[in-house]
């Protein structure tokens, strides 16, 4: 097969991916595009390569002009590779690195207002039948907001983020998942804080900065904290606007970066607030005229390094190579299911197999194209009629489990069992079975529109 990609621009870097503008091959209207390879060190995570396929399930679902649209995802050399649309601009992390003393109050307002809109709406939006998404970010930070040349801002990078989408393969873990220093300090409890104000929080740190041009350093200790916010409060004096004005602002940031969640305005909340403030300081901002003015020069102003003359060259150079599959919403595997299940079979030899959950979610995630057929061998001795003595007997804990990763192949098949199942006397079974069963009315709800 032919190349298909051109890659026109390393863009950015970071511990997971890199992202380049890239171009198709032989496309009559030379569009750019933007690709987000996985690194070729994660290629065996099978952590990382859930949480990459979740991020293009979810942007998948959301169609919002702030939130940056994906295209497809692809697997080249084993390796997941995002299709995304190309947002010609800067993040505003590159845009601060470019002038220190913050900008405007009348452009860090419109920014915040737009971002909140955008999150408002990822946690309300709903799938095609009609489901809650609730989607939280959880890496809001100014290299994660962009503004293009035309004034639009884009909401990037979800790759740490959470949601409610059945197709989700990542699960909640002990890991504390972020960016130091953006981070809501109920993020390092042992049961996280996955819930919409941990956005605010992170977006009410990047409004301090924007407008003073530096990071606020801000403790878990919850008096630390307090003083620590003050402090950036007292920093915020945007040049060009009134007292009374300086302190609404100050208010603002101070309620958004409160110790306790609870206490913090919501998405609605803050954009109102922006929106009545904006209103009454007479501070209508255009990013159109911000984007022409500072976006455009400082963009053109930037050193032009050709990607193979970039020390990130060696991690994008496999994209102008062939491509394993046809865009996808998923990432297939070149692997047959025989092979798949034959891995999952001799793992689930072992009698503690129930135990070892974890290992078969990490082996479900590297051979995605394993079939239902192991575990419906274990729902089929689960349901079997007492005489059948010669049949191996199932725990309550292996049919749990079953029934828990057969979740991922919601198949009509599994109904039968499903149904008996949920009629179990452990609840751990019966749970998992109404869940399962609920997968598959959503499955066949989804297939037949």
């Amino acid at each position: 097969m032919a190349s298909r990609f051109e890659v026109l621009e390393i863009r950015a870097s970071g511990a997971y991916a890199t992202v380049c503008r890239a171009r198709v091959v032989g496309d009559p209207l030379a569009r750019d595009i933007a690709l987000k390879a996985m690194k070729a060190t994660l290629v065996d995570n099978a952590r990382a390569l859930m949480r990459t396929r979740d991020e293009a399930r979810l942007l998948a679902k959301l169609n919002h002009p702030n939130i940056v649209r994906v295209e497809g995802l692809l697997s080249m050399q084993r390796r997941p590779v995002l299709v995304m649309e190309w947002v010609e601009g800067l993040s505003l992390r590159e845009l601060m690195n470019a002038d220190r003393r913050g900008m405007a109050a009348d452009v860090c307002l419109e920014l915040v207002a737009r971002t909140s809109k955008a999150l408002d709406d990822a946690w309300n939006a709903r799938d095609d039948l009609g489901h809650p998404l609730r989607i939280i970010h959880r890496d809001i930070k100014p290299g994660n907001l962009l503004v293009s040349v035309h004034g639009e801002l884009k909401v990037v990078d979800f790759g740490l983020s959470c949601g409610e989408y059945f197709e989700r393969e990542t699960t909640t873990v002990s890991t504390v998942l972020g960016s130091m220093g953006y981070m809501a300090p109920e993020r390092f409890a042992s049961e996280g804080g996955d819930h919409p104000s941990v956005d605010t929080f992170a977006l009410g740190l990047t409004l301090g900065e924007i407008l003073t041009g530096r990071l606020a350093l801000v403790p878990r200790d919850k008096d630390q904290h307090d003083l620590a916010v003050a402090d950036m409060c007292q920093h915020i004096a945007p040049r060009n606007v009134d007292d009374a004005t300086t302190q609404a602002i100050r208010r603002l940031v101070q309620d958004m970066c409160r110790f306790d969640h609870r206490q913090r305005p919501s998405h609605t909340e803050v954009r109102e607030r922006v929106v009545n403030l904006q209103e009454s300081a007479g501070l209508s901002s255009s990013l159109s005229s911000f984007a022409s003015q500072i976006v455009e020069p400082v963009l053109n102003d930037r050193p032009s390094v050709l990607p193979r003359q970039h020390y990130r060259w060696d991690d994008v150079s496999f994209l102008e190579g062939t491509i394993d599959e046809a865009p996808s919403r998923k990432v297939a595997s070149s692997r047959k299911p025989a092979e798949a299940d034959a891995k999952i079979r001799r793992l689930m030899s072992d009698k503690t197999w129930a135990a070892r959950k974890r290992e078969l979610k990490w082996l479900l995630a590297l051979h995605t194209d394993w079939s239902s057929a192991p575990f419906l061998e274990v729902l089929q001795r689960t349901t079997r009629p007492w005489w059948h003595f010669w049949s191996q007997p199932v725990s309550t804990e292996e049919a749990a489990v079953a029934l828990e990763l057969l979740k991922h192949r919601p198949i009509p098949a599994v109904r039968p069992f499903a149904v008996e199942l949920a009629k179990h006397r452990d609840k751990r079974v019966s749970d998992a079975a109404c869940i399962l069963l609920e997968r598959i009315h959503l499955d066949e709800g989804h297939t037949a529109q």
